[in-house]
C-alpha cells in the first residue's frame, strides 16, 4: 500500500469482517475466513474497487463465506466499502480512532452504503481493542 498508506490494512481488515458479520453470522466467524479473503484478494481495496460485484461474491464463497443469495449484497457493500477507500473518503478514520472520537468514527462509518449502525460499533469495537 503506498500514496500515504490510505489506511493500514488491518483497519481494512476489520471494515471487511465487521460489514460480513451480520445476521447471526457472528464477528468471531467472519475473522476464522481472514486468511481465505486474502487469498481471494478480497482485501486489497484497489483491486476489490475495480472488480464486479458477481466476482467478488464468487470469491466470497470460495473463501468458505457462504450465506446463500446474501453473498451477492455482502458483495456490493464490499466494493462500496473498498470504493470509497480508494477514493480517501476514509482517511480521517485512524486519526479519528487515535482521538478515541467514537461520534466521529461512527457517523463517518454509517454515513457508508451498507453500513450500519450496528456494522459501525462492531468495527468501532475491534478498531479500539488494541
Amino acid at each position: 500500500m503506498k500514496e500515504k498508506d490510505r489506511l493500514h490494512q488491518s483497519i481494512v481488515d476489520i471494515l471487511i469482517v465487521s460489514i460480513l458479520a451480520v445476521n447471526s453470522y457472528t464477528l468471531e466467524r467472519v475473522l476464522g475466513h481472514i486468511s481465505s479473503f486474502k487469498m481471494q484478494g478480497l482485501l486489497d481495496f484497489r483491486s476489490v474497487s475495480e472488480m464486479d460485484v458477481g466476482t467478488i461474491a464468487v470469491k466470497l464463497t470460495k473463501s468458505g463465506y457462504n450465506r446463500g443469495l446474501l453473498n451477492g449484497m455482502m458483495a456490493e457493500r464490499i466494493k462500496d466499502l473498498m470504493t470509497a477507500i480508494s477514493e480517501g473518503y476514509l482517511d480521517k478514520l485512524p486519526e479519528l480512532v487515535l482521538k478515541k472520537d467514537k461520534a466521529a468514527a461512527l457517523l463517518l462509518l454509517c454515513s457508508l452504503r451498507g453500513m450500519g449502525p450496528t456494522t459501525a460499533k462492531n468495527a468501532w469495537r475491534l478498531l479500539t481493542a488494541k
